[in-house]
């Protein structure tokens, strides 16, 4: 079977220090390091870059989900927060995947009941690129989801 695979395509610039300029579709963005790691904190670092992005992701799924479960979602609030072992980075010793573990708190206000909160989560997880990416590299995705009615 031949999967016709989305093309995603970002071009960057960095003029030898942590500042990288990205493009992207009629995107830019700016990736750096804080100060005190060497950087000009300009911008995002790529490991935060990294995780918004599975805060994003996760959040945009549920959007999706949301649909097709026929359900109201009026908004998602994510709180990502990453243990990285620094050993790799700083030279100390090769650490193979550095992002050990994530905890997500995903909180929705949404029209919906915990049973159909527990299977978009189960849908979020099957389905979210971000999230497999993670996983299937060996980080644990440690998840709190909670729901706020009125």
């Amino acid at each position: 079977m031949n999967t016709k695979l989305a093309q995603f395509e970002v071009n960057s610039k960095s003029e030898g220090k942590m500042r990288v300029d990205l493009d992207m579709r009629d995107l830019s963005m700016v990736l750096d390091e804080p100060a005190d790691l060497g950087g000009t904190n300009q911008g995002a670092s790529p490991v935060e870059a990294a995780v918004a992005a599975l805060s994003g992701c996760v959040s945009i799924m549920i959007s999706l989900v949301a649909k097709r479960q026929g359900v109201t979602v009026n908004a998602v609030d994510t709180k990502a927060d990453l243990g990285l072992d620094m050993r790799g980075v700083m030279f100390v010793a090769e650490t193979g995947n550095p992002f050990k573990t994530i905890n997500l708190s995903v909180t929705l206000d949404a029209d919906m009941t915990e049973q159909q909160l527990a299977e978009m989560q189960q849908e979020v997880r099957k389905y979210c690129p971000l999230h497999n990416l993670f996983t299937q590299a060996g980080t644990e995705i440690v998840e709190d989801w909670s729901l706020v009615t009125h």
